[in-house]
């Protein structure tokens, strides 16, 4: 999953949300998440590569309805928290159904004979627990700065929505070539 891919919605919305409605932005964000993932597709990657993608799409327009139900500022000023508890529940949702969200997408870049073992799935398990660890920790450092900065506070997702993206690919990257570098013959 490219990290442009994944926070594009949210650059989408940091931009929409700047001249118009809350639920009009997020309903403009939902609808890029559905064209990416869509792109994605035509692209050959397959949709169970898409969970991320999917919930952040979902998110998205749900946020949309209740933003247009509600009225803007109780959603917009919670929309980075709730998007990253959200995440942050469909990663967890997955690892307790023995589905870590990272196996499809780790199974095109690994050779056949490695995707089939356990050791993989373990593998993917700990790539998968360390999302949910950035996304729990994202929400919640997110809905802190709302709680004691009031709406100023919701300023700290555009830096901490990229960093719960950023933070688990490069630990990702880490431990692949880690795992290469052990594999190695000597």
């Amino acid at each position: 999953m490219s990290v442009v891919f994944a926070v594009c919605p949210w650059i989408v919305y940091a931009i929409a949300s700047s001249f118009t409605p809350v639920a009009t932005a997020a309903l403009i964000s939902g609808a890029a998440a559905l064209l990416l993932i869509g792109l994605r597709l035509t692209r050959g990657v397959r949709l169970a590569e898409t969970t991320i993608d999917s919930a952040t799409a979902a998110f998205f327009l749900a946020a949309a309805l209740c933003s247009a139900a509600t009225g803007s500022d109780p959603v917009g000023r919670f929309i980075g928290a709730g998007c990253e508890l959200w995440l942050a529940l469909v990663v967890a949702a997955g690892l307790a159904i023995g589905r870590p969200f990272t196996e499809p997408i780790a199974r095109r870049q690994a050779p056949a004979e490695f995707s089939a073992t356990p050791a993989f799935r373990a593998f993917n398990t700990v790539i998968t627990r360390a999302w949910l660890v950035s996304f729990l920790v994202a929400g919640l450092l997110i809905l802190v700065s709302v709680g004691a900065f009031g709406p100023a506070g919701r300023y700290a997702t555009y830096v901490l929505i990229p960093l719960s993206i950023l933070i688990p690919v490069r630990y990702t990257a880490h431990l692949v070539r880690k795992v290469r570098f052990d594999a190695a013959p000597v």
